[in-house]
């Protein structure tokens, strides 16, 4: 192996260390303060939360690329925020999460600078049509980020296609963006409005906005018209974020961009990690797990909050409008420190976790609540708690039950988010309770005797739960709390 791609340590112990890949099989692990062996198939890490051995790396020649395997029987390994299942290929810019050190993978500064030299010619910007030569453009699209940051280009055509140099053109015009990636975006032009929506191919591009004070929604925009690119949103196609800006202040907004200074109050939240792409400090979630507006997020922050978030049917004058004739008329707001929901229809009930509020009732909402609108289905997150649910399953033998909300119900019944087939069980045998200080499992099926780590358990009793811990119902039928290695399907029967 020549010393082409390299590894940069960027978050954790050793910040900024490079390490040469220099063979064909390499181990990543944790550093051994007591071993002065160094060799080419060993990157060894100084930070603790790696693991021996974490993960390897083997060259396949004819892909041209690294192959990793992740090692860890305790800690995950992520690319780009997403936990390995086995093996994965990684790619130049991936991020390698081990612990909570990441690394990028990265071209070296020869290496990188022989592929410029030897890559093709910049493709250039259309020419925008326009009616006249000194035809003014009422927008422009400015580009925030990656290679192209500052560059502008004014709307002009009916439609315009976003996507990579060098992707397949389908139609005329098209504005090529470095970084776009996968991601392909159509945009419409009807005067005065511009909707953005999918190309026929392509990964889906992001629409960011904030329809209400304390809340950034996240959408992405499919093939139907309504989803609006105004000067107060981002449009993000791949990693690169575009926004729309008056022809009039085009250039000075590109000039004060050029200069360091942020010219979107939704430029300096944008994150990367999985499908996470805002972080400004959000405490609380709303994700559209079904129906029409599946895939939206509404990242919200309680203490800028202008009035609650309300959500119903098509006329009822709701800051959320869904076309389900069965969509319930309901609330959310912030309340005595937690988000309450409030049924106010005058008809219809609104399911919650398989229960009923009933009109003019209002509900608390913990961590992983799921409700339910006509076709819609709603999951409530604290996200401090959550990311603590999310790194915990059940384990039953090799089956894995991961973890979903605050109060997990564990029975054979319909609606148990641990459900075991196993007709010894009725349909609440007990409930596994995260907090953000302790597991406790409590009891709750009469005449069977839990036993949690040697400890008896009986109905209305609990106990709490550490890493590893087990909780034997049945002879043959043991759980063990573990760290979560599989991803959760977000499909609910809520």
């Amino acid at each position: 192996m020549s010393a082409e791609l390299e590894l940069l340590v960027v978050e954790g112990q050793g910040k900024g260390e490079l390490f040469p890949l220099l063979a064909d099989q390499i181990e990543l692990g944790r550093k051994d303060p007591y071993s002065k062996h160094e060799s080419p198939s060993r990157i060894s890490f100084p930070d603790p939360t790696v693991s021996g051995i974490h993960a390897t790396l083997s060259w396949d020649a004819k892909r041209n690329r690294f192959l990793l395997t992740h090692r860890s029987s305790t800690n995950h390994t992520l690319i780009n925020g997403k936990v390995v299942q086995g093996t994965q290929y990684i790619h130049v810019g991936d991020r390698i999460k081990m612990g909570s050190l990441v690394v990028q993978l990265r071209l070296t500064p020869k290496a990188a600078e022989a592929a410029e030299a030897a890559a093709p010619a910049r493709i250039p910007p259309p020419r925008p049509v326009a009616s006249s030569e000194t035809a003014q453009a009422a927008y422009q699209l400015l580009i925030l980020n990656g290679p192209d940051a500052g560059r502008l280009h004014p709307i002009q055509q009916e439609t315009l296609i976003l996507q990579e140099p060098g992707a397949v053109q389908t139609f005329e015009p098209t504005l090529n963006v470095q970084g776009a990636g996968s991601s392909r975006c159509l945009l419409l032009y009807k005067p005065p409005e511009i909707h953005v929506t999918c190309a026929e191919t392509g990964t889906r591009p992001v629409l960011l906005d904030t329809p209400l004070g304390g809340v950034v929604r996240q959408r992405h925009p499919g093939p139907e018209f309504g989803n609006l690119l105004s000067s107060q949103s981002l449009l993000l196609v791949g990693g690169v974020a575009v926004m729309l800006v008056p022809g009039d202040q085009a250039n000075d907004l590109r000039t004060r961009l050029l200069a360091g200074e942020q010219v979107s109050p939704l430029q300096g939240g944008l994150f990367h990690e999985g499908d996470r792409l805002w972080n400004r400090g959000e405490q609380h979630l709303l994700r559209f797990l079904a129906g029409p507006l599946k895939g939206t997020h509404f990242w919200v922050d309680h203490r800028k909050m202008e009035r609650p978030i309300t959500l119903g049917r098509i006329g009822q004058k709701t800051l959320v409008e869904l076309t389900d004739r069965g969509a319930v008329h309901c609330e959310l707001a912030y309340k005595d420190d937690g988000m309450v929901l409030t049924n106010l229809d005058g008809e219809l009930t609104l399911p919650l976790n398989g229960e009923e509020v009933t009109p003019g009732h209002h509900q608390e909402l913990a961590s992983g609540d799921c409700f339910r609108l006509g076709r819609t289905v709603v999951r409530y997150e604290y996200l401090p708690l959550q990311a603590r649910i999310n790194s915990y399953s059940l384990f039953q033998g090799a089956r894995e039950l991961p973890l979903r909300r605050t109060t997990n119900l564990i029975g054979n019944g319909p609606h148990c988010d641990i459900k075991i087939d196993d007709e010894r069980l009725v349909p609440l045998t007990g409930r596994l309770v995260v907090s953000e200080t302790s597991l406790r499992y409590q009891h709750r099926q009469a005449g069977l005797m839990a036993v949690v780590q040697g400890q008896e358990v009986r109905a209305g009793q609990e106990a709490t739960l550490r890493l590893d811990n087990t909780i034997q119902l049945f002879e043959g039928l043991t759980l063990r709390l573990g760290r979560r290695t599989s991803v959760v399907d977000d499909v609910t029967e809520s």
